[in-house]
């Protein structure tokens, strides 16, 4: 069973502060912690893919916008292949088309 799965995320909202990302863990007693970009990263292989694909995503969007701080950007482009790796895609492109599995319905995924 994956450890962390996705809950919330500043990510995006502002460029002069820290994101942080909200995650359940399923290891902690209350099961919520709050832990900012670097540490979030830090876990990736800890996460579900969803998680997982929604933290690449949210933040390959907030850098496309300039709403990162220096830090959170250099940490996601530290870690961005490797997090690509780890989703199975050569890059964000192939992220971005990809349909998420909790997004398909079954007309959807029979036609596939």
């Amino acid at each position: 069973m994956d450890r962390f799965t996705w809950a919330d995320s500043t990510i995006g909202l502002s460029s002069s502060e820290d994101a942080t990302v909200k995650l359940l863990d399923a290891q902690m007693p209350r099961g919520v912690c709050y832990v900012p970009i670097r540490m979030a990263l830090q876990r990736a292989e800890q996460m579900d893919r969803p998680t997982l694909r929604r933290l690449a995503l949210s933040l390959d969007h907030a850098a496309a916008f300039r709403k990162l701080s220096a830090g959170d950007l250099q940490q996601w482009q530290a870690y961005e292949e490797r997090v690509l790796m780890l989703l199975g895609v050569e890059d964000i492109a192939a992220l971005r088309c990809e349909i998420p599995d909790d997004a398909r319905h079954d007309g959807v995924a029979s036609s596939q």
